[in-house]
């Protein structure tokens, strides 16, 4: 029997969002959840391999109506920002390479959904720890939650 080789292909993740992101039911989430953790596996190790689908990732935050697609999201891109993956050139530092991507996900905190605000928080600890470099921008997000 043959089997498959799992795709690595950044086409791959392109094609799992479109087929199952939009109103994802729950087999299509575990699918999207799937992926997006291959994703994560794949990032960690190889870094620079996948970068061109964090562009697809930001726009998925600013999927309106797909609560479940930006909470996933969500804690993808704020893992990949709170990794430190090492590759021949140094530490990737996702923030500075992709900084509308970073604005992007920073506006997470203050999505409609809780869920989302909830992923955002949780992955911020991990960022705060990784990268002093960003905790600054991190810090003044935080505080915009506190009364004046």
């Amino acid at each position: 029997m043959l089997q498959r080789k799992p795709h690595t292909h950044p086409q791959h993740f392109s094609d799992i969002q479109l087929s199952h992101g939009r109103d994802p039911s729950p087999t299509d989430l575990k699918i999207l959840t799937e992926s997006h953790q291959l994703f994560l596996t794949i990032f960690r190790n190889a870094p620079n391999l996948l970068l061109n689908v964090v562009p697809l990732l930001e726009e998925n935050l600013r999927a309106a109506d797909e609560t479940p697609l930006r909470q996933l999201s969500t804690q993808t891109l704020g893992a990949m920002f709170g990794e430190r993956p090492i590759v021949s050139g140094g530490v990737v530092d996702l923030a500075r390479t992709y900084p509308a991507t970073w604005r992007a996900w920073l506006g997470r905190r203050v999505d409609k959904a809780t869920s989302v605000r909830v992923a955002w928080v949780e992955a911020a600890r991990d960022i705060l720890v990784s990268h002093p470099e960003l905790r600054k921008e991190l810090e003044r997000e935080f505080s915009r939650w506190l009364p004046s």
